[in-house]
């Protein structure tokens, strides 16, 4: 578990700074149990939450569309993409998008070194690095240490 001597330290600095302390939690539901995993005086000691939420899937598409080169464009169905991350914030997306990457690579390593010719990532690949982020650290455990990264 986290060090409780850090801990200390962290709600000693954030009571004395004079100026904004802002600390980050991946997931809102489990807001209150990493906050009372780490120290329940750090929750006492915030004095606003903000929740952003996750993006919808027409800002899902957005995302996709932004972060894929544009040689994607015809080829892959962006729309289908926002639906199957459901639940994905920009991290999520782009963690997907190096799986595929990865893949593509680990498939034709020949085709990541040549000049001009774009990976060939397509829809299948896509949709297989959606799944394995989807299926990244479901046990409880690896939840709660998600949940505790900024």
């Amino acid at each position: 578990g986290p060090d409780p001597k850090l801990l200390e330290l962290l709600l000693h600095e954030t009571a004395r700074y004079p100026g904004v302390a802002i600390l980050c939690c991946s997931s809102y539901d489990k807001y209150d149990a990493v906050v009372h995993a780490l120290a329940p005086t750090l929750l006492a000691a915030m004095r606003a939450v903000v929740q952003f939420e996750l993006p919808d899937e027409a800002t899902r598409g957005r995302l996709w569309r932004m972060l894929l080169p544009p040689a994607c464009a015809g080829l892959v169905d962006f729309d289908l993409l926002a639906k199957e991350s459901h639940g994905f914030n920009v991290a999520r997306i782009a963690n997907a998008i190096y799986h595929a990457v990865a893949a593509a690579v680990l498939s034709d390593p020949d085709a990541a070194t040549a000049a001009g010719k774009p990976l060939d990532l397509g829809m299948k690949r896509l949709q297989r690095a959606i799944q394995a982020e989807q299926e990244k650290g479901r046990g409880t455990r690896d939840a709660l240490q998600r949940a505790m990264l900024c």
